[in-house]
């Protein structure tokens, strides 16, 4: 099981954020939060990753997610 920041990932990486889930997700595209001094504060300073389905999740550079080997 290969580890990396959320802050290393690059569009084609296959990742899983989550040990539970069975599918790995592909990253389409990685977008830098914008600033707002309405955000709540999770989402302050971090990425919104573009998933293959078209979903998108917001994570923090620091995090760490399980990388397919």
């Amino acid at each position: 099981m290969t580890t990396k920041k959320v802050s290393e990932l690059k569009k084609g990486d296959h990742f899983k954020w989550d040990l539970n889930q069975k599918k790995y997700r592909q990253v389409f595209d990685i977008i830098p939060v914008p600033e707002s001094e309405t955000l709540p504060e999770h989402y302050k300073g971090g990425l919104i990753i573009v998933l293959d389905n078209c979903k998108t999740i917001t994570l923090q550079p620091s995090a760490e997610v399980v990388i397919e080997d």
